[in-house]
Formats: structure tokens, sequence, C-alpha cells
């Protein structure tokens, strides 16, 4: 009986001490459990983390491409029109030069394609430049007087490709006295044809259609050659050397020196400059290397303009 109580006991004893082992292994289980629930709460709330920074890059990826897309659409657009511009000028120049002075000669010797494509980029200019003032004119006038300021605008452009014609070459007054009794025969077509105050808005307008026609020009460039340059900077940049473009080519109109292609190179490298003394008070560090750039492309073109005159 004793013996088989002190069996009973180790029994009892050996149940005991398991029940203890398996008590012990299931805190430390608990435990282990524990932890690991909280490193994958841990590791969840990681990987929450890293989908939200893999949508914001997959975001920004996406901005990324549809700038870039925009970017390059612009681009070929530039390029075809800098080629139409370039086809054009080489099939007028050989005309240009036969004319001689008269405008409305030279007009008359274009062939039907010259003329359209000519026809086609003052179209486009003119979209450019007065596209707002013919949105306010009745449907039907403003296409009347659309034609008529294309057709005057395809005559000042036929002077411009005829000063760099001639020998010897007119001054910068001669070339801007023709353009001007170009541009006074037009007003007074206008003034016929619209109202006074519709008139004295066109005369708004057309006081700035060279600052606004070489801020166009340098918008188009910009986009393509410093894409650097943030919207607002851009369009700071787009203003100024606008403006610098149009005082300095329109002074070279206005002085007795030969109007050539090299003055008129000159002319634009120093708005080029004036600019750059403008814009490095409101530019960054980096979006003035960005503008600088753009400059290092404008002298690269005006050695290539200068090479084939």
């Amino acid at each position: 009986m004793r013996a088989l109580t002190i069996t009973g006991w180790i029994l009892v004893f050996v149940a005991a001490a398991g029940c203890a082992g398996i008590y012990q292994n299931l805190l430390k289980t608990q435990a282990e459990r524990d932890v690991a629930r909280q490193e994958l709460e841990a590791s969840q709330a990681k990987l929450k983390e890293m989908d939200a920074l893999v949508a914001k890059l997959q975001s920004n990826e996406d901005e990324s491409a549809k700038l870039e897309a925009e970017r390059k659409a612009q681009a070929e657009k530039l390029e075809s029109m800098e080629q139409e511009v370039a086809a054009l000028k080489e099939e007028v120049q050989p005309v240009v030069e036969e004319a001689g002075e008269p405008i409305e000669d030279s007009e008359a010797e274009l062939t039907e394609q010259q003329q359209k494509m000519l026809s086609a980029q003052m179209g486009a200019l003119s979209g450019m430049i007065y596209g707002e003032f013919f949105s306010g004119l009745d449907p039907a006038v403003a296409e009347i007087i659309r034609a008529e300021v294309e057709a005057s605008m395809g005559k000042g452009f036929m002077l411009d490709q005829q000063a760099f014609g001639q020998n010897p070459p007119w001054t910068g007054k001669e070339l801007g006295a023709r353009k001007s009794a170009v541009r006074a025969e037009l007003r007074a077509s206008l003034a016929a044809q619209l109202t006074p105050e519709q008139l004295a808005s066109w005369d708004e307008y057309d006081a700035a259609a060279t600052e606004v026609l070489y801020g166009q020009v340098v918008g188009s460039q910009l986009t393509m050659l410093a894409p650097g340059l943030g919207e607002e900077s851009r369009g700071l940049v787009q203003r100024t050397l606008g403006e610098a473009l149009a005082a300095n080519i329109e002074g070279l109109e206005a002085t007795d020196e030969p109007y050539t292609m090299e003055r008129f190179i000159d002319a634009q490298r120093t708005a080029l400059q004036e600019s750059a003394e403008r814009l490095g008070e409101s530019l960054t560090e980096e979006e003035f290397a960005e503008y600088q750039r753009y400059m290092d492309q404008a002298e690269q073109t005006f050695a290539a303009m200068a090479a084939q005159n």
C-alpha cells in the first residue's frame, strides 16, 4: 500500500512536473506569439507605408510622363514650324532677291504653293498676336479683317527677307519706313471697317505686336531647350526676353546703320545679355544656369545663321 502510495506520488509529481513544463512552454509560446504579433503589426504598418510610397512614386512617374509627353509634343511642334519656316525661306528667297523693292511685285512672282505656305505661316502668327482681338469682332467682320491682317503681315515678312538680300544694303531706317508704310496702309483699311472703339483696341494690340510675337517664340523655345525652368520662371523669362528682343530689333530699324544679318544677330545677342542682367535678380541659381544653357543654344544658332550668309 505504501509502495502504491509512493508510486502514486511519483506519478502525481511527474504529472505535476509535466504540467509545469507544459505551462512554462505555454507561457513561452504566448510570449513568442505576442512578439510575433508585434512584429507582424510592425511589418503591416511598414508595408502600408511602402504601399503609400509606391503609390506616390507611381503618381510622380505618371505626372513626369505626362509632362515629358507634353514637352515632347511642344518640341515636335516647334521643330515642324521651324522646318516649315526654313523651307519657306529657301523657296521665297530667290524670288525676293529678283523682285527688287516693290513688295507687290515680289508677291506676284510667288508660285501658288509658295503663297499658300506664306499664308499658312502668317495665319499662325496672326492668331498668336491678334487672336483675342479677332474673337471680339463679329465673325463675318473678323474673317475679312483677319485676311487683311495676314496679307499685310506677309508683306512685312517679305520686306524682312528682301532687306537681307540688298546690295548695297538698306539702312535700318529704310526698312523701318517700308514696314511702317505697310502697317499704315492696313490701318487705313481697318479704320474704314471698324468702330472707333474697335480701332482703338486694334492700336493697342498692334503696338505690342512685336513684343508678343517674340515672347511666343521664346516661350516655345524654352519648353524644348530649358525644361528645368518652372512655369512661373519660364513666364518671367518669356516676358523679359520678348520685351528685350522687340526693343532691340525695332531699335535696329530706327538707325542709319546698314540692316544686315550680322546686325540682326547682334540685336538678338544684346537682348539675351540684357535679359540675363535683369533675370539674375529674380531666378534661382539653378534656374539662371538653365537660362545660360538656353543662351548657349542661341549662340550656336547665331553661328549657323552667320555661316549661311
